[in-house]
């Protein structure tokens, strides 16, 4: 199964769209590390993960947002919840796209750095980026259930 970088970018801006009311353009390249990020495993007949990586100041804005709170509201942990479930909704969408059976896990902080890089999108909001990136793994190494 091949993903195609047009389909996770139009899984991506949907999401934040409809999500957060905020658009996503395609972005040339992103040449700084995003500090904030999250990820979700998908196991079963195709195993990987998606991750979601952004700067500090967009995921504070994303996360005010989702949860209809003002900016000096919002700490770290509220921060990796709306971010895990930016990663979620997309590697859902993403999921829908895989063969069967496939398990979606549930979001996680980012670990490690990606290897067997799939598809990879660069994002912005029009200043901040954002870095959609899918990875497949190992057989076995996915999502046990979700």
């Amino acid at each position: 199964m091949t993903i195609k970088e047009h389909h996770l970018e139009e899984i991506a801006t949907e999401a934040w769209s409809s999500l957060l009311d905020r658009d996503l353009v395609h972005a040339a390249t992103i040449s700084a590390a995003l500090p904030a990020g999250a990820e979700v495993v998908i196991g079963g007949a195709w195993d990987g993960r998606i991750r979601i990586e952004t700067s500090q100041a967009l995921a504070r804005e994303a996360t005010a947002a989702l949860f209809g709170l003002p900016e000096d509201e919002i700490d770290d942990e509220l921060i990796a919840d709306a971010i895990g479930e930016l990663a979620n909704i997309i590697g859902g969408n993403i999921k829908a796209l895989l063969p069967s059976p496939s398990h979606l896990g549930l979001p996680r902080p980012i670990e490690g750095e990606a290897t067997d890089i799939v598809a990879e999108v660069a994002l912005s909001d029009g200043e901040q980026p954002v870095s959609i990136t899918v990875e497949r793994l190992p057989p076995g190494g996915g999502a046990g259930s979700s």
